[in-house]
C-alpha cells in the first residue's frame, strides 16, 4: 500500500455563542391555557469543527486471473482523482493499486477506516474495477484484483462494505464507484434525489449521513472515454477541479456531470443515500483547502426559529396572524424580533401570545390548550376575542378587511371593535359593510352580492354564457374552467412596496367569458404532441436550454423539455420550450381536438389569476402563506439553490419544480397561478412607465410577456401584477405556458 504525505486539514471554527444558553417558563395565560417556553442557542448554530477528511482510492487495470478482461483507465483516474482530492480539498490519501488491491487488504483498509475515524471525520472511498450482479439478491459485488472468475467468494459483496460503512465512527462517509452494477447500493431503487430540506445546510454536521455516487444503475458500465479516463471518472474529477464553491455537496456535483454523462453514454449515474448504513439525513461536503472561512456564512442562518407544539394534534398556527401550518411545528423560521403567535383548534379556548425571538436562537413553545364551554355564546377566542363567520354567494367571494392587517378566514379571531369588510366576486357588484366584534362572542354573517347591472340573466344567457358548462376537459387530459364575463382589476397599487412601474393599475371588462386551463400544460401533454409528430424543440435542435450560473445565462447542450437539468414526471409542467415550440403544439392539438386554442391575453392572464381578488397575491398581501398556494423560492429553495435574492419565510421541501395541482387553488380553481413556471402570453412585451399594461402588437419586437413568476422567484416577483418579458426563441427550466380554449 502506499501512503502520501499528510496534509494538516486546516479547521474552521465559528464562535457563534459562548455557552448555552437555556431558560424555561411556564406560566397560565390569560385564557386558561398552559405553555412553556424553552429559549436556547440553537445546536445547528452553534461552533462547527470539521474534522479530517481521508480517502481510500482502490482500482485495478490488470487482474490476476486472466480470464478477467483487462480495463484501461481505473488507475489513471484513481491517481487524477487522489491529486485533486490531496491537493484541493485537503484530503489524506491511501491507495491500493492493481497488485495491492487484493481481497485482504481492502477488507483490513476498511476495518481500520471503522476503528481509527474520529465522530467529526468524512471518509471517501473510491472503487474503480470490475463489478459484478448477484442475480438472486440483486447485490453488487466488487472485484479485487485476486479474484477468480465466477467464484463469488473471492469477490467484495456490497455487504460487507455497508456493514463498515455503517460501524464507522465518522460523521460523513461516501462511496464513489465507477464500476458495473453499482446501482443496487441504494436506499431505493428509482433514481431521483431525495428532497433537502429548510436545515439541510446547517445539518451537514450534525447529522450522519452514508451516501453513494455511482457511474451506472444494476446495468454495465463503459470503459471507455477520453484522455485515458472513463466518462464517468473524467466529468467527475473535472468538475472536483473546476469548482470555485468552498463548500460543495454531493447532490451539486452530481446535477453537474449527471446529464453529461447521460448524453454520452448509456450509463443512468445514481447517487443518495446508502441502504442499511445508518444514514440520518446528512450529506458529504467538499471544502477547498484555505477557503473555510467563508464556509459559515452557508452553514449558518441567522433567521430565529421557532418549535410549537401542542396538546391537541392538527391545530392550526397563525405567526404574524398569518396561517404558517399546523401543530406540531418544528423548525420555522422568523425574522428577529416581536412576533404574535395564535393557536386555533375547534373545541379548545384559542392561545394568543407575543414572543420576541433573538437572533439565531431557538425558541420551543409547549402549549396545553384548554378544552372550551359547551356554551353556543361562547367562543375559543380567549376572553378578550370574538371569532367571525361569514357565508357569502357566491361562494367562492373575496373577504378583505379594510382598516386591519388580517386575513380573512372562517373562525378568524379578533380584537374587540369595529371593522369595514368589502366583500367581492367577478361579475358581482362589491358589498361594503361595518360590523362590530364584541369580546368573548362569536359573530355569524350572511353576505349575497348581486350580479352586477351590465351583466343580468338575459344577458348572460344572450352572450351564451348559460349554456356553456363551467368545465371541460379534452382527449390528453387537459382541463379548463370558464371565467364569466365581468370587469376585473389588474396591475398594483401606487403603494405596493413591490410594485414595478410597468404594473399600471386599470380595469378590464370581458363582454364575453373565457375557458383557461385549470393546470400548467405537462411534460406528459407535450409528451403526446411530441410522440405524435416526431416534433424537435428550439432547445434540441439549438445547443441547448438556457440555465442560470454564477449569475449568469449559458446554454446547456443536454437540457431540454424531457430532461430540464432535473427529475421531472409526466405530471409536472413541462419547461424548456420557447414561444415557437407553443404555437406548434397548439397547431397540433388544434387539429387533434377540432378546436382552437391559444395563450391567454395579459388581461386574460391577471384576470384569471387574481381570482377578484385587488391584494398582490391571489391569496392575499401575505409572503409566507406562500408555500400554501404556491411553488416558490422558499427554505429549501435557498438551501438547494442558492440564488443571491430575497426568499420567503416558509418551507414546501420543493426545490425545483413541482406537479401541477399540488398546492390549493384560487378563488377560480386555478392552480399553480404563481409559481412554478412563469407562463408565456401572447402579447408583444412593451415596458414603459407610462403606458397600460395593455401592451399593443409590435410586429418589430422579439419579446413575448411571461407572467406569475417560478419556482425560483422571490416575494416581489411572485405577485399577480408582476410582468417581465422574454425573447421568443428563448427556452430554460423555468418558463412553460397554459392555454385558452376558445369557444
Amino acid at each position: 500500500m502506499i501512503k502520501l504525505r499528510e496534509q494538516i486539514q486546516k479547521h474552521i471554527i465559528f464562535f457563534l455563542f459562548q455557552g448555552l444558553l437555556t431558560i424555561a417558563i411556564c406560566v397560565a395565560t390569560s385564557h386558561g391555557a398552559t405553555r412553556a417556553i424553552r429559549i436556547v442557542d440553537d445546536p445547528e448554530q452553534r461552533c462547527c469543527l470539521p474534522g479530517k477528511y481521508h480517502a481510500l482510492i482502490i482500482a485495478i487495470n490488470i487482474y490476476q486471473d486472466s480470464r478477467i478482461p483487462e480495463l484501461e483507465t481505473p488507475v489513471h483516474d484513481a491517481l487524477r482523482l487522489a491529486n485533486t482530492l490531496e491537493e484541493r480539498y485537503g484530503f489524506r490519501i491511501d491507495y491500493l493499486l492493481n497488485t495491492d488491491a487484493v481481497y485482504d487488504n481492502v477488507v483490513n483498509a476498511l476495518r481500520r477506516l471503522v476503528a481509527e475515524t474520529e465522530p467529526e471525520d468524512s471518509v471517501l472511498i473510491y472503487f474503480a474495477g470490475h463489478g459484478d450482479l448477484d442475480p438472486l439478491f440483486e447485490s453488487s459485488r466488487w472485484l479485487p484484483v485476486d479474484a477468480e472468475l465466477n467464484n463469488p467468494r473471492t469477490y467484495i459483496d456490497d455487504t460487507l462494505v455497508k456493514k463498515a460503512i455503517a460501524a464507522m465512527k465518522a460523521k460523513h462517509v461516501l462511496v464513489v464507484s465507477d464500476s458495473c452494477y453499482a446501482g443496487s447500493l441504494f436506499r431505493e431503487r428509482d433514481s431521483a434525489l431525495p428532497t433537502i430540506d429548510e436545515t439541510f445546510y446547517r445539518d451537514l454536521y450534525s447529522r450522519k449521513s452514508r451516501w453513494g455516487l455511482t457511474s451506472g444503475d444494476i446495468t454495465p458500465v463503459t470503459d471507455e472515454g477520453k484522455n485515458a479516463h472513463s466518462v464517468f471518472a473524467d466529468h467527475l474529477i473535472e468538475s472536483l477541479e473546476n469548482n470555485d464553491q468552498p463548500l460543495l455537496t454531493v447532490t451539486e456535483l452530481f446535477d453537474r456531470i449527471d446529464p453529461v454523462i447521460r448524453k454520452k453514454t448509456e450509463q443512468t449515474p445514481r447517487c443518495g443515500p446508502m441502504q442499511d448504513t445508518g444514514d440520518q439525513g446528512g450529506q458529504f461536503v467538499f471544502i477547498i483547502a484555505g477557503q473555510g472561512d467563508l464556509l459559515d456564512k452557508a452553514l449558518v442562518s441567522r433567521e430565529s426559529k421557532l418549535n410549537i407544539n401542542t396538546n391537541v394534534d392538527g391545530a392550526l398556527i397563525l405567526v404574524d396572524e398569518t396561517v404558517v401550518g399546523y401543530t406540531n411545528l418544528s423548525n420555522f423560521e422568523v425574522p428577529p424580533g416581536q412576533h404574535t403567535v395564535r393557536i386555533v383548534a375547534d373545541g379548545y379556548e384559542t392561545y394568543f401570545e407575543l414572543i420576541k425571538l433573538e437572533e439565531g436562537k431557538l425558541i420551543s413553545l409547549n402549549v396545553a390548550l384548554k378544552a372550551r364551554a359547551k356554551s353556543q355564546s361562547q367562543v375559543d377566542a380567549g376572553s378578550d376575542r370574538g371569532l367571525l363567520y361569514l357565508n357569502t354567494q357566491p361562494e367562492n367571494a373575496v373577504v378583505v378587511f379594510k382598516n386591519a392587517a388580517v386575513s380573512y378566514f372562517p373562525g378568524v379571531a379578533l380584537v374587540p371593535g369595529l371593522y369595514r369588510l368589502q366583500v367581492t366576486a367577478p361579475g358581482y357588484e362589491p358589498v361594503n359593510l361595518w360590523i362590530n366584534i364584541y369580546a368573548n362572542r362569536k359573530k355569524f354573517l350572511e353576505v349575497e352580492l348581486k350580479p352586477e347591472a351590465a351583466f343580468n340573466d338575459q344577458q348572460l344567457q344572450a352572450a351564451g354564457t348559460a349554456y356553456l358548462s363551467p368545465n371541460v376537459k379534452n382527449s390528453i387530459g387537459m382541463e379548463f374552467n370558464f371565467i364569466s364575463p365581468g370587469r376585473y382589476k389588474i396591475g398594483s397599487p401606487e403603494d405596493d412596496p413591490d410594485r414595478f412601474i410597468n404594473e399600471y393599475r386599470t380595469e378590464i371588462h370581458f363582454q364575453k367569458g373565457f375557458y383557461i386551463q385549470t393546470t400548467e400544460v405537462t411534460v406528459g401533454h407535450f409528451r403526446e404532441f411530441v410522440n405524435a409528430t416526431g416534433y424537435i424543440t428550439d432547445a434540441e435542435r439549438s445547443g441547448g436550454a438556457f440555465v442560470k450560473a454564477d449569475k449568469k445565462w449559458r446554454r446547456i447542450e443536454a437540457y431540454h423539455w424531457d430532461y430540464p437539468g432535473f427529475s421531472q414526471t409526466d405530471n409536472h409542467p413541462v419547461t424548456c420550450v420557447s414561444f415557437n415550440d407553443i404555437q406548434m403544439f397548439i397547431k397540433w392539438l388544434n387539429k387533434k381536438e377540432n378546436k382552437s386554442h391559444r395563450l391567454p391575453t395579459e388581461e386574460e392572464w391577471e384576470s384569471a389569476c387574481r381570482a377578484g381578488t385587488t391584494t398582490a397575491r391571489y391569496w392575499g398581501n401575505s409572503v409566507n402563506s406562500a408555500c400554501f398556494y404556491a411553488n416558490i423560492y422558499d427554505i429549501t429553495g435557498r438551501c438547494v439553490n442558492k440564488m443571491h435574492w430575497d426568499r420567503h419565510f416558509c418551507d414546501d421541501g420543493i426545490a425545483r419544480t413541482a406537479p401541477v395541482a399540488r398546492y390549493k387553488p384560487n378563488n377560480f380553481g386555478l392552480y399553480d397561478m404563481l409559481g412554478n413556471v412563469w407562463e408565456w402570453c401572447s402579447d408583444f412585451y412593451r415596458h414603459s412607465s407610462n403606458e397600460k399594461i395593455i401592451s399593443q402588437a409590435d410586429s418589430g419586437s422579439k419579446y413575448r410577456v411571461i407572467r406569475g413568476g417560478s419556482w425560483e422567484s422571490s416575494p416581489a416577483h411572485a405577485r399577480s401584477a408582476m410582468r417581465q418579458g422574454q425573447l421568443m426563441s428563448t427556452a430554460n427550466p423555468y418558463m412553460g405556458f397554459r392555454l385558452i380554449l376558445e369557444h
